[in-house]
């Protein structure tokens, strides 16, 4: 299997088109990696060279190509869906797995079906981009890779059910916490999507172990108030309050994943006290509480700021209060 390294600079659109023909497999690897990146050219050439690519000789080369293609029908591109479903049955997993991966290209029953594919990074590719579906039919096709023989496809089926307040893998998503792999921070969004109480002792464990970091400590207070334990906001104050720029930034960062009420004098008073960059997280955190918690004293803290906030900072308000407005 080649291995590519990515050019420090990509070649301009017409070298791109060039090299998509070049007999060099590299040229024609990073001609679909620079044409993929041409979201904002209407030009037809762009999307032909990519489908070509698409069927080329090399594994690397198609799955590049594939990506491109997703990126530009995620910007309104009319792309082929036939290049995705054909790209599902390539020989290659590294393609099966690109080609599950566009979102904007196979259709929802097509990714179902690669939940049986022979290959597990597949499956998990597969579960992965299921998750946001609440559709019924879709929850009883991820069902039974709870029990997958592969511990990847088992916690991105559960992380998908999670998502769509299914509870039917809770403890996978608490053993995967209490163990606290590479795969901590995702699965305690997944606990605070949930919000099962069964998750409060877990989660409390996490915020007294001596080894959380920043972030898992943040996420894990968020998601325990989501889970109906109102202990997480003194945490989140704490580190909201305290020296340490990191907690402070890590706990803003987890309010804008998991947005919880009873936190919005804490985070508004970032906005009055730090600099630039944690006031701008503070204004998209009250934002995402006001948004997605619905809470209206995160809209009243963003009120008041309107006309006093640094000059740096009133366009992004003004946009934030503009978002609010419209909701």
């Amino acid at each position: 299997m080649s291995s590519f390294l990515v050019p420090l600079s990509l070649p301009n659109l017409e070298a791109a088109l060039r090299d998509a023909q070049h007999a060099g497999a590299e040229a024609r690897w990073v001609a679909a990696l620079a044409l993929g990146s041409y979201t904002n050219t209407n030009d037809p050439r762009i999307l032909e060279a990519l489908s070509r690519l698409a069927c080329d000789d090399l594994e690397e080369v198609r799955a590049q190509a594939i990506e491109g293609l997703h990126s530009h029908a995620l910007t309104g591109s009319k792309i082929d869906t036939g290049i995705f479903r054909l790209a599902l049955k390539d020989p290659s997993s590294r393609v099966r797995c690109a080609a599950v991966l566009a979102s904007a290209g196979p259709a929802q029953q097509d990714v179902c079906a690669a939940l049986e594919d022979p290959d597990e990074n597949v499956r998990a590719c597969a579960a992965s981009a299921l998750c946001g579906s609440r559709d019924p039919n879709v929850l009883e096709c991820l069902a039974p890779h709870l029990e997958d023989p592969s511990p990847s496809v088992q916690f991105e089926a559960a992380r998908c059910l999670a998502a769509a307040k299914d509870s039917r893998g809770l403890q996978i998503l608490i053993e995967l916490v209490e163990q606290g792999d590479e795969r901590v921070e995702l699965a305690l969004q997944a606990l605070g999507l949930l919000g099962d109480h069964r998750a409060q002792s877990c989660l409390r464990a996490k915020l007294q172990s001596w080894f959380t970091g920043h972030r898992v400590k943040s996420l894990a207070a968020a998601a325990l108030v989501r889970c109906h334990d109102d202990c997480g906001i003194g945490v989140l104050e704490t580190q909201l309050s305290g020296r340490r720029k990191g907690a402070r930034m890590a706990s803003l960062s987890a309010l804008c994943t998991l947005p919880i009420r009873g936190i919005s004098s804490a985070i508004g008073s970032i906005l009055d006290r730090h600099d630039d960059e944690e006031a701008s997280s503070a204004i998209v955190a009250l934002c995402a509480l006001a948004l997605d918690a619905d809470d209206p004293e995160a809209r009243a803290e963003l009120m008041r700021r309107r006309g006093r906030v640094r000059a740096s900072l009133s366009a992004e308000l003004e946009e934030a209060l503009g978002l609010l407005e419209e909701a």
